[in-house]
């Protein structure tokens, strides 16, 4: 069945737009997305189903390439959890490495753990070496810290990414952990960390330009999670327009593209929304002024960045990391 999807998917990104199988014909596309290629360095799917549904999409915004992440059951389904567990984490990963390995075009992956259990860094190992691009370590969220970002025993996981090159992708609450989160980069200057979410400080840009100017190996993505979140960063973004545009101008080579939807078999979670949701991801960062697709009520200004910060933001800076 996932041979078939993806081959599907491989036809579908040299088109605008393209028939989604067994759905309406979706044209979504953004005029002012000014570059030859896009990569999303944040996303997480559940099953086949989804991948076909991000590939499709992919082929209508023009997304050249996305990075997969490996996510357990709890945040594929987050219901608002205090605690999350990592029960179903192992089908995913298995599920997406395969998912990468037939489409390495397309797809790659970073390989997450469970912090509970890091008696099996032989795992992670293996993980990356059938072709994960690094680790991502999801302690750094408010429900999912049970322990401290520079605890001791990730420190092996730490160690084990700087001898091999590999990125170490930290959500991290930086207004609750920043001091942990510091710990880390200032411990391992020559790992590359990419805190996304802008680190979840979007709404305190000065936090996150002292952490950027302190720590040359750290990096944000545009990701926001949650389409409520999404449409609180994209407002947040319209509101302080000159200062997101002056941030993006400052950091311009260490901002990547990234949305972290988790796609899930949800009823909702369709193509017309995804395509919508992705819509607006790009939007706000190359367009003028546009209205919005997943709250069309809201009148958005975008940054219109140039075709040059473009280019660094949608995939130059991804490839100079991975390279």
């Amino acid at each position: 069945m996932k041979r078939v999807l993806l081959s599907f998917l491989a036809s579908a990104v040299v088109l605008s737009a393209c028939q989604f199988p067994g759905g309406d014909e979706i044209k979504v596309s953004v005029a002012s997305l000014n570059t030859d290629r896009v990569v999303n360095i944040h996303e997480s799917v559940e099953d086949d189903g989804d991948i076909a549904k991000l590939g499709a999409t992919m082929a209508d915004l023009g997304i050249t390439h996305t990075v997969l992440h490996g996510i357990p059951t709890d945040l594929l389904h987050y219901e608002g959890q205090e605690q999350i567990s990592y029960e179903g984490l192992d089908e995913n990963h298995a599920f997406i490495v395969e998912t990468a390995q037939e489409d390495p075009e397309h797809f790659s992956f970073f390989c997450a753990i469970d912090p509970s259990d890091l008696n099996r860094l032989g795992e992670v190992e293996n993980c990356l070496e059938d072709g994960g691009v690094g680790v991502k370590i999801y302690t750094g969220y408010s429900y999912a810290h049970d322990r401290p970002l520079d605890d001791p025993k990730l420190l092996k996981v730490y160690d084990m990414l700087s001898e091999r090159g590999g990125i170490l992708m930290l959500p991290v609450n930086s207004s609750n952990y920043q001091e942990e989160l510091e710990s880390v980069l200032s411990s391992y200057p020559d790992m590359n960390v990419i805190c996304p979410h802008y680190c979840l400080s979007s709404k305190d840009l000065s936090r996150v330009s002292g952490l950027l100017d302190a720590h040359p190996n750290l990096y944000v993505d545009t990701s926001f999670g949650h389409i409520e979140f999404a449409t609180e960063g994209f407002t947040t973004i319209s509101e302080n327009n000159q200062e997101f545009r002056d941030f993006f101008t400052t950091y311009q080579d260490r901002i990547l593209f990234g949305t972290d939807t988790v796609i899930t078999g949800y009823e909702y979670k369709n193509r017309d929304w995804l395509g919508q949701l992705y819509h607006d991801y790009v939007a706000i960062l190359t367009e003028e002024s546009f209205e919005s697709h997943v709250a069309p009520t809201l009148q958005l200004t975008g940054l219109g960045l140039s075709p040059a910060l473009q280019k660094k933001v949608f995939w130059q800076n991804w490839y100079r990391l991975v390279d």
